[in-house]
C-alpha cells in the first residue's frame, strides 16, 4: 500500500514507517478517542519577551501600522513582517502574553532563522523561517500532482541533536478562512460527504500567510516536545525536506537542508485554582460520579482537573494478564468515562472582569497523572488574557479564580 509522508503522522508528530510505530500506551489511546470525540549554530539572542503592562489603544495602533505599506516600505525584513503577524495572530499583546519569547533575527539570508517561541506546558512551539523555497515547493497542486505521478513524497522535518527522529513542522497560515465558493465536496467510504477547501484555495492561503515571494522565505511551526530539550542547556534543531521515492519509506533521502538553530525551552505561566467545594457529574453510562477539583489556566487553554473513584482502574495502565474479553470490557468504560469528562465541561465558560465571556477551549486531550484526569482544551488560534478572568462556570456553577 502506498503511503504519503503526510499519513505517517496521523497518531503523532514522530515519523514511524509503517509497521514499526510502537504499540499504543493507554493515555495515547485516551487522547487520539478524545480527538476522535471531537550553518553555525549560535544561540539565539532573546530580545523581547512580553511583559505584563498597561496596554493602550495607542500601542495596539502601533502594532497595526506594522502592517501598512509605509512600515513595509521603512525597511522591516521578512523576518520581523512575520513576527509582527505572529505577535498579531497570537493576541499576544492584547492578551499580555508573557509567555511568548521573540528572537534578533539579523539580516535575511538562506538557512533557517528562529523567529519566535512559546511554552504550552507539554511543547515549546517554535516559529521558524526557511529560505529559500520555490513557489511551486509551497504545496502546489500541480507540482504534488506531478510528484505523486513519479512516487515521489516530501515533507517539511526537524530532528533534535542529530537523534534522526524526524518530526513534522507545520505551516502558519494567519488565515484560515474560506469563501464557500473556494469548498469542494468530498464522499467518505460509507456515501458521507464532507466539506473541505479545495487544494488551490489552500495554496492561496498558505502563499498569502506564510510565503513570501520576494525573499523566497516559507514560515514554518514545530511542536518540540518539552521532555525532548536538554534541561539547562540548549538543543540544535536541524531542520530539511525529507524526500520519499517509489514508497521507500524506510530509507528516505533529504532533498534540501536548510540548517539548525539552538533552542531552549522558555518559561511557562499557568494560574492554578482548587475549588473549595468542587462541582459534581455523573457518569450516565455507569451511574458513578466524579468531581472537578480545579482548573489551570494559561494563555492557550483549560485544564480542568477530574477525579472519581476507581479512576486507576479505567485511565492507569492495564494488567499484563488481562483476557481479550477484559481488555474490550475496559475500553468501553474508558470510552463512557471520556464522554462524560467531555460532556461535564462542553458547556464551560471563563467570565471576565468586564463583564464578558468566552466558551472554554474544546477538549483535545486527557493524560492522567497522579491520580486526575487532566481535560486539556487549547486555542487554535489567539490566546487568553489570564488576569482579566474573575471566575470560571462548569458543571453548571459559577467559581471564583481570583
Amino acid at each position: 500500500m502506498e503511503v504519503k509522508i503526510s499519513q505517517l503522522f496521523d497518531y503523532g508528530d514522530e515519523i514511524a514507517a509503517p509497521g514499526e510505530a510502537p504499540a499504543f500506551d493507554p493515555g495515547e489511546i485516551k487522547e487520539l478517542t478524545m480527538q476522535k470525540i471531537h550553518g553555525e549554530h549560535r544561540a539565539p539572542k532573546r530580545v523581547r519577551a512580553v511583559r505584563r503592562a498597561s496596554r493602550t489603544l495607542l500601542i495596539a495602533a502601533a502594532i497595526a501600522s506594522l502592517f501598512t505599506v509605509t512600515a513595509l516600505a521603512a525597511g522591516l525584513s521578512v523576518h520581523q513582517r512575520r513576527q509582527a503577524q505572529l505577535r498579531d495572530y497570537r493576541e499576544v499583546d492584547a492578551n499580555s502574553v508573557t509567555d511568548y519569547v521573540e528572537y534578533e533575527t539579523g539580516e535575511d539570508a538562506a538557512g533557517v532563522t528562529l523567529l519566535s517561541a512559546l511554552n504550552t506546558g507539554e511543547f515549546q512551539e517554535v516559529y521558524l523561517n526557511i529560505s529559500p523555497v520555490s513557489p511551486e515547493e509551497v504545496y502546489d497542486p500541480g507540482e504534488q500532482e506531478l510528484m505523486e505521478a513519479k512516487g515521489i513524497h516530501r515533507e517539511y522535518v526537524y530532528e533534535l541533536d542529530g537523534d534522526g527522529k524526524w518530526n513534522r513542522l507545520q505551516f502558519t497560515p494567519t488565515d484560515w478562512d474560506f469563501a464557500p465558493e473556494e469548498m469542494e465536496t468530498v464522499t467518505l467510504e460509507g456515501g458521507e460527504t464532507l466539506q473541505k477547501p479545495s487544494p488551490e484555495a489552500i495554496h492561496r492561503k498558505l502563499m498569502d500567510s506564510c510565503y513570501d515571494a520576494e525573499s523566497r522565505t516559507l514560515t514554518l511551526m514545530g511542536h518540540v516536545p518539552l521532555d525532548r530539550l536538554r534541561e539547562g542547556r540548549d538543543t540544535l534543531l536541524h531542520v530539511v525536506c525529507l524526500e520519499v521515492r517509489g514508497g521507500d519509506f524506510d530509507h528516505p533521502e533529504i532533498y534540501r537542508d536548510f540548517g539548525s538553530v539552538a533552542i531552549s525551552a522558555t518559561e511557562h505561566r499557568v494560574k492554578t485554582v482548587m475549588f473549595d467545594t468542587p462541582p459534581v457529574f455523573t457518569n450516565e453510562e455507569t451511574g458513578d460520579e466524579a468531581q472537578v477539583l480545579g482548573v489551570e489556566l494559561s494563555y492557550e487553554g483549560v485544564t480542568w482537573l477530574v477525579s472519581f473513584d476507581g479512576m486507576d482502574a479505567v485511565h492507569g495502565r492495564p494488567a499484563d494478564d488481562l483476557t481479550e474479553a477484559e481488555k474490550r470490557a475496559r475500553f468501553e468504560l474508558q470510552l463512557s468515562w471520556l464522554r462524560a469528562e467531555d460532556q461535564a465541561v462542553w458547556d464551560a465558560k471563563l467570565n471576565f472582569a468586564d463583564g464578558s465571556s468566552m466558551e472554554a477551549p474544546g477538549i483535545l486531550r486527557a493524560p492522567y497523572e497522579d491520580g486526575v484526569v487532566k481535560l486539556i482544551g487549547t486555542l487554535g488560534a489567539g490566546s487568553i488574557d489570564v488576569d482579566k478572568i474573575v471566575s470560571v462556570t462548569v458543571c453548571g456553577e459559577t467559581i471564583a479564580v481570583n
